[in-house]
């Protein structure tokens, strides 16, 4: 059942929740490379998850992931990494191409090999500080108040990793239908956008955890995202949970009841 509820979970938290800095990161290289190349790109982000994924469920009990997140010079560091994946962006340029009819409208200036573009994947995911956060969120919930098993949380996070990373393929496939649609100005314009974008990732990121470090009347809560995703994996982990016990009950009414007649 555990297998199951990750697979639901990572499909609902890629629905309402999956639009960060590598959600946008994917676009582009769909949009740039097309499919079967940008997909290096969603490999990597689904290594980085894994490996931090691995990392906190062997080490929670020796790191305090959640207090190290809040140290300001490692929210710095994150936050500027951002920042300077968004300046690589905005300044990525590409330019007019000529073709017949359903060709491409532009062509880029870089050809990176499939190896770059996953490992442009993975920095992005794993230097992208609100990434480490949401999983100390989620390691923590199952760890903590949902108490499972080592053996049902490794169960879990396979199912909830192996959908983020079919979701993430699909939006890649998604993505990478538009590529006839983009002109050279208009890429260009949602290279700009998207590097906008990670840089006020990076901003706020560092912002906020100044806020928190600087004023300790503020209170550390979780963020939306955190909390959101933590609702959604103890809401659907209770239900079937209560699904599961009513069906076990209804069977062995019947079972009973069916011995009952015999005798």
């Amino acid at each position: 059942m555990e297998f199951l509820i990750g697979i639901l979970c990572g499909i609902l938290l890629s629905v309402l929740l999956g639009f960060g800095p590598s959600f946008f990161g994917l676009i582009q290289s769909s949009v740039q490379y097309g499919f079967r190349r940008a997909s290096a790109f969603v490999v990597g982000v689904f290594v980085s998850d894994l490996l931090l994924v691995l990392a906190m469920l062997v080490l929670l009990k020796d790191v305090d992931f959640d207090t190290m997140l809040q140290n300001i010079w490692v929210a710095t560091i994150g936050g500027a990494c951002l920042i300077a994946f968004g300046i690589y962006s905005f300044c990525k340029h590409v330019k007019p191409a000529s073709g017949k009819r359903g060709k491409l409208k532009f062509r880029t200036v870089d050809n990176p090999s499939v190896l770059r573009l996953m490992g442009h994947g993975f920095l992005l995911n794993l230097l992208n500080p609100m990434v480490w956060i949401y999983w100390v969120s989620v390691v923590s919930l199952l760890s903590g108040e949902m108490g499972l098993t080592a053996t049902a949380r490794f169960v879990f996070f396979a199912g909830l990793l192996l959908s983020l990373f079919g979701c993430d393929l699909l939006k890649c496939r998604l993505a990478s239908l538009l590529q006839t649609w983009f002109t050279a100005f208009r890429l260009n314009m949602f290279n700009k956008v998207l590097g906008g974008i990670l840089i006020a990732f990076g901003i706020y990121f560092i912002v906020s955890r100044m806020v928190v470090h600087f004023n300790p009347e503020v209170d550390h809560v979780e963020s939306g995202t955190q909390k959101q995703s933590t609702q959604i994996i103890q809401s659907l982990h209770q239900r079937m949970a209560k699904d599961s016990a009513k069906h076990a009950d209804t069977l062995y009414v019947r079972e009973d009841g069916a011995g009952g007649a015999g005798r």
